[in-house]
């Protein structure tokens, strides 16, 4: 999936900039550091994949998310997992 089609994917999904930014980082990293969890996907595809499971869920039992911006930067897989141990 190349990058134009992935931002009209996340626009017609109602994904803000900051949240289109976020799962395209984490499948990134994924791929950086999971790459057997990529299934032969890019990172565009994993996160449109991910955009598209979240958008999926019922919205009435959904909080608003803020995304962190600017001086407190999103999470990884990698912290979440350093904050367990």
């Amino acid at each position: 999936m190349e990058t134009a089609e992935y931002h009209r994917l996340a626009d017609q999904l109602g994904a803000c900039d900051t949240e289109r930014d976020h799962e395209l980082a984490n499948a990134r990293w994924d791929l950086q550091h999971r790459p057997e969890t990529a299934h032969g996907r890019d990172a565009h595809q994993i996160a449109a994949d991910a955009l598209t499971a979240v958008r999926a869920l019922p919205q009435r039992h959904l909080e608003p998310v803020e995304f962190a911006t600017g001086e407190h930067p999103a999470w990884t897989p990698g912290q979440a997992l350093a904050l367990r141990r």
